[in-house]
């Protein structure tokens, strides 16, 4: 999932809106051991059927409604796992890179769920997905600094990577949020909107940024 990150000689840039901080060249990307050797396996097994769903390369039926797409056939299961180990994952981490991502006790909670191979409601820590598209092509080579933000009235978590922008709802519970529905559910029905990266607010204002201070 992460192949268009990279250059021809496998670098890929690290940008920051930090002052201190210099735009940097990595080879081996943002890294920390988090897991034992099984639960590396066990989760690689999520990651690669969502690297071949995002690829086009798994047997899926889609259905375009305006600027949403309806995916059926998703492995509720595998997706689901993939999303919330990418949440507990974050929250534990401990490079600069992941310092604003505060989980306070939902990191146990995921913790458990991830453990036990329990995916969970889908109302907890649902995940919405919006397609980064420009001059109608996805953007599949940005990564950006995942942020704690509030999503209809909600504390969620936005991350940016794979061509996407992902926005988890940091809830254990069920809340008023209209757009939950919008998550993965059992059914394997996921919807994912279309999001043009010139109207994104929060993309063209880190460009701003890095623009200002002579990044780019």
């Amino acid at each position: 999932m992460y192949e268009s990150l990279y250059d021809e000689i496998h670098r890929f840039h690290v940008l920051s809106v930090e002052r201190a901080e210099r735009n940097r060249l990595l080879q081996k990307g943002l890294r920390q051991a988090l897991l034992c050797g099984a639960c590396e396996q066990r989760l690689g097994v999520y990651e690669r059927y969502v690297s071949l769903m995002m690829r086009g390369g798994l047997e899926l039926e889609y259905e375009t409604k305006g600027r949403q797409v309806l995916v059926r056939g998703v492995d509720y299961q595998a997706v689901r796992m993939f999303q919330l180990s990418i949440l507990w994952r974050a929250g534990v981490s401990l490079p600069p890179f992941f310092s604003q991502v505060v989980l306070g006790p939902h990191q146990e909670k995921l913790r458990v769920l991830i453990d036990t191979d329990d995916p969970g409601t889908p109302w907890r820590y649902s995940c919405l997905m919006f397609t980064l598209i420009y001059e109608g092509k996805i953007q599949d080579d940005l990564i950006m600094q995942p942020v704690m933000i509030r999503c209809d009235g909600v504390s969620a978590c936005r991350f940016v990577f794979g061509g996407h922008v992902w926005v988890y709802f940091v809830a254990n519970h069920q809340t008023p949020s209209r757009l939950e529905r919008f998550s993965l559910q059992p059914s394997g029905e996921l919807t994912i909107h279309m999001t043009n990266m010139a109207s994104a607010p929060f993309i063209t204002e880190f460009g701003r940024v890095l623009s200002e201070q002579g990044k780019l």
